[in-house]
């Protein structure tokens, strides 16, 4: 089944959380809150159609979301969305869907930013301090390789996170670019 992308535009919930894997595969998780608002007939500014949902980025794109994103900000991701389904710790089957991420950025309609490439430097914008290029942020938590291990059940992929399976349904490995050695399309043991 081909993966259709999703942009989703919202602000950041809480702070980018870093995982490191076993494998060296690094993992930030983030959730995006986006809503719709609209002037009601007083005039004033109404917010509907809530939706909170989970972002996970991989490796490089792990390591730059975490230096570079913080609570509040307003974010544009787009990605692929995925159903992860898992067993919890009583035996009941959970799901969440969350999205993918292939690109993660700043929306500009509220910020002004300056960039650094990842092995050198880039384009600044003057007055605006520039990130260090070879900044690698020290992960929240490093994931010991017996909770990392995948294993393969029924052709879906699934990481154990010491509360039962979890694996990502309609999530096949495309083959596609956006792909990065070692990651697949495993949900990490979050």
């Amino acid at each position: 089944m081909p993966q259709i992308p999703a942009t989703i535009a919202g602000n950041l919930t809480g702070e980018v959380h870093l995982r490191q894997l076993a494998n060296g595969s690094r993992v930030a998780r983030f959730r995006l809150a986006a809503n719709r608002s609209y002037r009601d007939a007083e005039d004033k500014w109404q917010s509907t159609d809530a939706l909170f949902i989970t972002v996970d980025c991989w490796n490089q794109l792990a390591n730059n979301v975490k230096a570079s994103l913080a609570q509040g900000m307003p974010v544009l991701a787009v990605g692929t969305l995925l159903t992860n389904e898992w067993i919890d710790g009583e035996g009941k089957k959970q799901q969440q869907i969350l999205l993918k991420a292939n690109h993660v950025g700043l929306d500009m309609n509220r910020f002004v930013v300056s960039s650094a490439r990842n092995q050198e430097a880039g384009v600044t914008v003057e007055g605006v301090e520039r990130p260090d290029p070879r900044f690698n942020p020290e992960p929240d938590e490093v994931v010991p390789s017996s909770e990392a291990q995948v294993a393969h059940s029924g052709g879906a992929e699934t990481a154990g996170d010491g509360g039962g399976e979890r694996g990502l349904v309609g999530a096949g490995v495309s083959g596609g670019a956006e792909n990065h050695a070692g990651e697949g399309d495993r949900e990490p043991p979050f």
